[in-house]
């Protein structure tokens, strides 16, 4: 597989970030799993304290880093403007997010629709919310396109960091206080505080990069993010304090602990520059899966580890095959624009 992806190391890149998100999204693909293995009656007598724990930090860490890589670049002292920057991001986040919703709908809804190996079967109602929330897992791509949106609004009209952080801290108050009344569209925007601060960190230059000294100081950021959510998890449930919290700073120390001892793996990489490919593909490897149980009847019998590990190495490989298949076989080139749809739409 090296052979055909060598060219992932696009010059300019940042590879510590590109591996930062290639962890996020093996955590990502780790936590569907648990959600999916469960549908087969195979479980960890912990799932539930992992899935939670999970939940808590995942799609934060996720929205920090695309804040962080967005943060690189100059947008308001480029001289080209709001609009040039949304278009970008129209063709590299909402376009392929609406591709990739039509494609899980007409799949799930027109060839598995009562299929018990398809449990979560969308309704013609949430296709009509597609266009602003995205259907299913590819809820983030839309979510991010619209955090995006705005906060490229403020970077190209407003020239003070301090304003534009409180606007992100005070929009995150107001939502998390009303947010039983508000619809998930306007909630989702809570995210956009973790999108901010990985923007923040970047632009201030906050990361140690090569101060392993540094690396201990993010160890305990990230135990105690996790004691802030696993105490009051055990005593019946962690509040939105306290979650927020526990999302901070585990997100912050894991930042920190890759930047201080640079940790730039190639396999980490390889999954972070094709992270969309894994995100968008891994719940119908997921599937293939739970369809080889059945047929070889293994449902029963197959060992919860075992079930995890061979989940977790089918929900990353797969989409990696993929990217090797249209990279080595020409007639297959046209697969990249399904998900990469800005190479397409914005050649110069």
């Amino acid at each position: 597989m090296a052979s055909g992806l060598q060219g992932f190391r696009a010059s300019g890149r940042d590879v510590v970030a590109d591996s930062l998100r290639g962890l996020a999204i093996i955590l990502v693909v780790f936590y569907h799993l648990i959600t999916s293995v469960r549908h087969l009656n195979i479980d960890f007598t912990h799932s539930s304290c992992v899935y939670s724990f999970l939940a808590s930090f995942h799609m934060p860490l996720f929205f920090m880093i695309s804040g962080y890589v967005h943060g690189i670049k100059d947008r308001y002292e480029d001289g080209k403007g709001w609009l040039f920057h949304a278009k970008r991001d129209f063709a590299g986040l909402y376009i392929p997010c609406m591709i990739l919703s039509l494609i899980y709908f007409a799949i799930k809804y027109f060839l598995f629709s009562g299929n018990t190996m398809m449990n979560d079967t969308p309704t013609l109602e949430e296709l009509c919310a597609t266009p602003y929330m995205g259907l299913s897992l590819y809820w983030f791509l839309a979510a991010l396109f619209f955090i995006k949106l705005l906060h490229l609004m403020f970077e190209c009209r407003v020239k003070s960091m301090r304003v534009i952080s409180f606007f992100w801290v005070i929009l995150f108050i107001m939502i998390s206080l009303f947010r039983f009344c508000l619809p998930e569209f306007i909630a989702r925007f809570s995210y956009g505080i973790y999108f901010h601060a990985g923007y923040v960190i970047q632009r201030k230059n906050l990361m140690p990069c090569g101060k392993h000294s540094c690396s201990f100081y993010g160890a305990v950021m990230i135990l105690t993010g996790a004691l802030c959510f696993l105490v009051p998890y055990v005593r019946g449930g962690a509040d939105t304090f306290t979650r927020t919290v526990a999302a901070m700073c585990i997100s912050l120390g894991l930042f920190t602990v890759f930047y201080a001892l640079g940790i730039k793996t190639s396999f980490l990489s390889l999954c972070g520059v094709y992270s969309i490919m894994i995100y968008a593909l891994h719940s119908y490897a997921f599937v293939a899966l739970k369809f080889a149980y059945k047929l070889l009847g293994m449902s029963s019998f197959i060992h919860p580890v075992a079930s995890y590990v061979m989940g977790l190495l089918a929900g990353v490989m797969m989409p990696l095959l993929v990217v090797w298949v249209y990279k080595n076989v020409r007639c297959l080139r046209w697969i990249e624009y399904i998900f990469y749809p800005g190479k397409l739409f914005l050649r110069k």
